[in-house]
């Protein structure tokens, strides 16, 4: 072989080794965000179980719930409105999206949640309204699947 094509295999090298250095850099860039996305999650999740762990026993089992249980009741639909919120901000995952998306519809239309929301003012909870008005699934968030990959979602 001559020098000049030494030369080309050791660029042609290089050039493959840099761009497998760029790819990992993006991954780990994507995957740092994701987790970040996950610790902020986890806060949430956290709210929503001081929550129901503040519910009276009675209410807890299906009974009527006690003056401090209206409380809970009213902070668990902020807790399902900021939620939607955060998510339309591009600050929930795709993954934890479809699991709290099914989950506030579950919960927010049970009775006593259902009563609270209704009789809510028109200006409370409108993220959440529009939510249990959609008979499919919904999303607040209106990215490409491109951006929400980037921003790690």
């Amino acid at each position: 072989m001559n020098e000049a094509s030494w030369v080309d295999i050791v660029g042609l090298i290089i050039s493959a080794l840099t761009m497998l250095s760029i790819i990992f850099a993006v991954t780990q860039i994507v995957a740092q965000t994701r987790q970040m996305h996950r610790d902020f999650e986890a806060l949430y999740v956290e709210r929503y179980w001081t929550l129901m762990d503040r519910r009276s026993g009675e209410f807890e089992r299906g009974g009527k719930p006690r003056k401090e249980d209206r409380l809970v009741i009213h902070q668990y639909l902020q807790l399902c409105e900021d939620e939607i919120d955060l998510r339309g901000e591009g600050r929930v995952t795709n993954d934890t999206w479809d699991f709290w998306e099914r989950s506030i519809r579950a919960q927010a239309t049970e009775p006593h949640y259902l009563t609270a929301l209704r009789s809510s003012a028109a200006h409370e909870y409108p993220s959440l309204k529009a939510l249990l008005r959609s008979k499919e699934a919904y999303d607040p968030l209106h990215w490409k699947a491109s951006r929400r990959w980037w921003k790690g979602l």
